[in-house]
Order: structure tokens, then C-alpha cells, then sequence
């Protein structure tokens, strides 16, 4: 863990001299929280306090993902170590993407695949009025009492 606190030095240098939006994808070989690691050793917190405050000082977050939970698994146990992770700009201008983590076409990592999120390109709905509202008994009182000027006409 102590060989690893070096890993974190050069990406808080690319962050302190990187100017907008920017991607690091990879194995980090780290875990966030308890959730990152299935089976084996309990997780610690000297596990898990070097990552996370690397991120804190980083000022950088992990992109929302789908697909599989762990990226890294040895039949035995299962952990979360590959990440993309993003930085402020980087979700301002590309808020609808989201990594997409693969079944695992290798021995033990899943791949990460950074895709645009369907889902949450808003088109905009037409409005659809179904004329058999207005003969349900209701309509007209619930017209009133929510403020619409509603004018009954004799046939």
C-alpha cells in the first residue's frame, strides 16, 4: 500500500496542471469502499484512504457506470479496480456518457468501454389530449379547483 501512495503523485500533477475536461481509464488497482471487494479479507480503512483522498485532492470523480459490479475477479474473489475517472469540466461537457464494464474477454479484467447514455437524450414529447377525459364526472371539478377557466356550455 505504501509503493502505491507513489502511483497517485503523477495524476495530482496532471490535475494541478491540466487545464479543462479530462479522462484517466484504468486499472488502479485500488478500491473505493467495502462494496469494491467480494469475498476475501475484510476491507480496512488504511485499504481505502490513500484512493479516496487522492480523488478528494484530485478534484476528480468516477464516471457513472453500467454492466458488471467488479472488473476484476480470479474465480475466487471479486474486486472493483479499473476505473474511469473524470474531472469537473469533463462531466460539464459530456454529462450523458457513462463506462459500459464488459464481460471479461481476458483471464481476470472486464473492459471498460466509455459509451453515450441513450437514455438520457430528452426529446421532446408531443402533447396527446384523449378527448374521453372530459366525459369522466370529475373532469370539470377538478378543472375548477385547480384554476382553469372552464365555461359549461348547453347542448
Amino acid at each position: 500500500m505504501e509503493d502505491r501512495k507513489m502511483l497517485w503523485q503523477d495524476p495530482r500533477e496532471i490535475h494541478m496542471n491540466q487545464q479543462g475536461a479530462w479522462l484517466a481509464l484504468g486499472d488502479y488497482n485500488a478500491i473505493l469502499d467495502s462494496e469494491d471487494r467480494i469475498i476475501g479479507n475484510l476491507v480496512r480503512e488504511m485499504e481505502i484512504v490513500d484512493f479516496n483522498e487522492f480523488l478528494l485532492d484530485s478534484s476528480i470523480i468516477e464516471m457513472r457506470s453500467r454492466g458488471r459490479s467488479f472488473t476484476w475477479t480470479n474465480r475466487h474473489i471479486s474486486r472493483k479496480i479499473d476505473r474511469v475517472l473524470v474531472n469537473g469540466e469533463w462531466m460539464l461537457m459530456f454529462p450523458q456518457l457513462e463506462v459500459h464494464v464488459m464481460d471479461p474477454k481476458f483471464p481476470d479484467h472486464s473492459p471498460l468501454r466509455v459509451q453515450i447514455a441513450m437514455e438520457n437524450y430528452e426529446y421532446p414529447k408531443p402533447f396527446r389530449f384523449l378527448n374521453c377525459i372530459v366525459d369522466h364526472e370529475e373532469f370539470l371539478g377538478l378543472c375548477r379547483e385547480c384554476g382553469f377557466i372552464v365555461e359549461e356550455k348547453g347542448i
